[in-house]
């Protein structure tokens, strides 16, 4: 299991996450130097007509119905099937790595890890999941959903000069609405007013959530 990102004690894993760090919410608990992995650009070939163009736009610019806007329903580059219609309320701070800020298709292709972590992210939604903010995916594709006041976690034995060992944080993910990480709430095992979830036992798997396996 990689560790997700956050604050860390140890070196920090590899992350695949949007070089904005936009993905999840603004100014997310992280500090990776990972690069967002090469891009793919779409291939338009791939689309169907649809004879249906009645469907209303909304306000937001991002929501835009895609299939008026340019009359097809687009799949992905990367072999995952028809883009996913984006629910009225999704937050809109979480990022659509397929969509530009207009509402557009990004015709300069997306990461394959960035939109499964979409993907994951609107079928939770969808299925009543709406307290969740935003969310990380790593690079063995296990998705952590954001909530208010929680972070996932993962620790270490810390030998003591007595020989005695004790249990404590070695790193904290979440959301943007995560109070400051202290040492000394690490090495006690304690954030206040925040509920802790091992990352070592949570996680969605996304190619089994999507059923694309």
């Amino acid at each position: 299991m990689n560790a997700i990102r956050g604050h860390q004690l140890d070196e920090p894993n590899k992350l695949l996450l949007p070089d904005d760090n936009s993905l999840g919410g603004e100014n997310p608990k992280t500090d990776t130097g990972v690069k967002e992995s090469s891009l793919h650009k779409p291939d338009n070939s791939d689309t169907q007509p649809v004879e249906d163009k009645t469907r209303q736009t909304h306000d937001n610019p991002r929501n835009v119905d895609v299939r008026i806007q340019d009359e097809v329903v687009r799949k992905s580059p990367h072999g995952y099937g028809n883009y996913p219609e984006i629910p009225d309320d999704f937050p809109s701070n979480i990022r659509i790595p397929w969509l530009l800020a207009d509402g557009k298709y990004n015709e300069n292709g997306h990461s394959s890890i960035l939109e499964l972590n979409a993907r994951v992210l609107i079928k939770l939604w969808e299925s009543g999941d709406t307290q969740l903010t935003g969310g990380d995916i790593t690079e063995d594709l296990k998705v952590y959903p954001h909530y208010p006041n929680t972070a996932y976690v993962t620790y270490r034995d810390d030998v003591l000069d007595d020989g005695s060992i004790r249990k404590m944080i070695a790193s904290v993910s979440g959301g943007p609405e995560l109070p400051e990480i202290t040492l000394d709430m690490m090495i006690t095992g304690n954030i206040p007013s925040v509920t802790l979830i091992d990352a070592n036992q949570s996680g969605i798997d996304a190619f089994q959530f999507l059923n694309l396996e």
